[in-house]
């Protein structure tokens, strides 16, 4: 079955199981219950959209979010650029508990979609279903789904992107940068591998992957605009705000699972405030060092072989990323899983996998602590590169002897 067909399969499915289980036996997710914390969000977005109101104003959404159940303390704003919630749409359409059923079923389905698909971005032949379900073991992935968030859905578009590497649909995997611009700035990284494999692959090829990237972008913006002229303004605008009120923190309040929150963290009594700088400079830092890193060596760009480090490394050096969005770190646990499980060292196979159920723990452990916070899992990604950084150590040294 072609994959294309696989995708608008699942997500079929999860949409109109959801639509039949609302309409025949009334079930939904109230707010409150697990997949609606954040979907929320998502849902007040679309219907301020297409009723010509602005989804960056807080008033406005904590309005809108008053009418499902709201604390009338709390407002949770989105943040995501405009046409996020239209690629959702046909989901946010619904009343909200169906809504959420629906989008928390999609989320199910996202997973599965991933996991199916790691084993062979990476270049694995599984043939033990249980394996799936040790991928499936990664705590971030529970974390977006129960409170429904979008991670997943731009995790998919990273392994689409990969998968359409692999078997060279530039275009197509050009499309998939409309997915992951759900959160642009976890991905920054991923630029610099793609500038040299550009040069690698050929001017043609490079320019429909550019082409379907630039297509995709320019069509969600027009849709979008259709809609509301005003929508991409106002998120622009909205960034930049400052005094918000009704319970939110503004965008560069935020302590997410980065490296730019430990350096603002720490600064923050030296100075007597948050500084802003380390918002571009970490970046920018990481950005500059990978490029090194890459000329430096001028190997051949194998995206199975360097996409479980290098969005690893995207992902500490982003500007902001919540714990949820530690989703996308699935293909670097699933990696580190893959190659475990195919080494002869009964040794080697336990110290890796041991590794990998302690980072689960470790995070377990984290989550049922009071004042567990989103900064307080920078640590992950950088984890999951130390194994990584073991398994190529101990591969070297088996070769060597």
């Amino acid at each position: 079955m072609k994959f294309s067909l696989v995708i608008v399969t699942t997500l079929s499915f999860c949409f109109i199981a959801a639509a039949l289980i609302w309409f025949f036996a009334g079930i939904g997710l109230p707010y409150g219950a697990d997949g609606t914390k954040d979907f929320i969000q998502y849902w007040a977005a679309w219907r301020l959209l297409t009723s010509g109101q602005n989804p960056y104003d807080a008033s406005v959404m904590h309005q809108e979010q008053m009418t499902i159940g709201q604390d009338p303390n709390v407002t949770i704003m989105m943040w995501n650029p405009p046409w996020v919630p239209l690629l959702i749409s046909p989901v946010l359409e619904l009343p909200f508990e169906a809504a959420a059923l629906c989008w928390f079923l999609c989320n199910m389905g996202l997973i599965g979609l991933v996991i199916a698909v790691i084993p062979s971005v990476l270049g694995y032949d599984v043939q033990k279903p249980w394996v799936y379900g040790l991928g499936v073991f990664f705590l971030p992935i529970i974390e977006c789904l129960k409170l429904g968030q979008l991670s997943l859905l731009h995790s998919f578009g990273f392994i689409l992107f990969l998968w359409c590497v692999k078997y060279q649909r530039y275009f197509w995997g050009g499309f998939a940068a409309l997915l992951m611009s759900v959160k642009p700035h976890i991905y920054l990284i991923l630029s610099v591998p793609m500038f040299f494999w550009f040069h690698q692959i050929g001017l043609r090829k490079a320019r429909l992957f550019v082409f379907g990237g630039a297509l995709s972008l320019l069509l969600a913006a027009i849709a979008v605009s259709a809609i509301e002229p005003r929508a991409i303004g106002w998120w622009l605008q909205g960034l930049k705000s400052e005094e918000l009120g009704l319970g939110v923190i503004p965008v560069r309040l935020w302590r997410t699972a980065t490296l730019t929150t430990q350096l603002r963290t720490l600064l923050e009594p030296l100075v007597g405030y948050i500084p802003d700088w380390p918002l571009w400079v970490v970046p920018f830092f990481g950005l500059m060092t990978t490029s090194l890193a890459f000329w430096s060596r001028s190997c051949r760009i194998d995206w199975s072989a360097i996409s479980p480090v290098i969005i690893c490394v995207s992902f500490v050096f982003a500007s902001y990323g919540w714990f949820f969005d530690q989703s996308v770190l699935v293909i670097a646990h699933f990696a580190i899983l893959l190659a475990a499980l195919a080494k002869s060292s009964v040794f080697c196979m336990a110290v890796e996998l041991s590794g990998l159920l302690a980072i689960q723990l470790a995070i377990l452990l984290l989550g049922m602590q009071r004042d567990s916070a989103q900064h307080h899992y920078t640590w992950v990604p950088i984890a999951l590169l130390l194994l990584i950084w073991w398994q190529k150590t101990w591969q070297k040294s088996v070769k060597n002897q």
